[in-house]
């Protein structure tokens, strides 16, 4: 189950991936949401460990929606 705050950042993951067609960073999201980028990652690491991102370069703070 999605806390609200997933469902916020997964939705705007998505609604940005689809917009631009590239990854989207965790400073990206801090500066629409106004929250601290280590507080977006520790999201983005929760919704990927559930499946529902892909994070597809290590060295990079990005992630994407899974497409499976």
């Amino acid at each position: 189950m999605l806390s609200p705050r997933q469902e916020l950042v997964l939705r705007l993951v998505v609604e940005r991936t689809l917009d631009d067609g590239a990854p989207v960073g965790s400073k990206a999201l801090s500066e629409q949401l106004s929250w601290g980028p280590s507080t977006i990652r520790s999201e983005l690491s929760a919704l990927e460990q559930q499946g529902l991102l892909d994070h597809p370069h290590t060295s990079r703070d990005r992630a994407t929606f899974a497409s499976n």
